[in-house]
């Protein structure tokens, strides 16, 4: 089994809601936020970055590769090619901030993310 965090001292590092694997690497949603490994390189983004909230319920990738992450204070929109990002809060005009796990689906044949 891996574990993010072997010491066991962040238990909502292992707390995995969602997967996703491009060609930057694996980016995993977690309690404590957006994790990547990438050449086993572990990268961190959540809140201390500016995240409106630690906890990623869902990622789901748009047709230009930007990674969409629903949190428990709303959306953000993940640049993969330059590690930046966009977030949307209820301050955004965003109605709904609360997301759910596993509440996420991509049309294929649109495109469109629905969370």
């Amino acid at each position: 089994m891996f574990r993010f965090d072997e010491d066991g001292a962040n238990q909502t590092l292992n707390d995995i809601c969602s997967i996703i694997k491009n060609e930057q690497g694996h980016w995993f949603g977690t309690s404590f936020g957006l994790v990547r490994r990438h050449n086993g390189v572990q990268s961190f983004y959540n809140e201390a970055n500016g995240f409106p909230n630690n906890t990623v319920h869902a990622i789901l990738e748009d047709r230009r590769n930007n990674l969409w992450l629903s949190t428990n204070q709303g959306m953000v929109k993940f640049n993969t090619s330059t590690l930046t990002y966009q977030t949307f809060k209820h301050t955004n005009e965003l109605k709904i901030t609360e997301f759910s796990d596993g509440a996420f689906f991509r049309d294929e044949i649109t495109g469109s993310l629905l969370f």
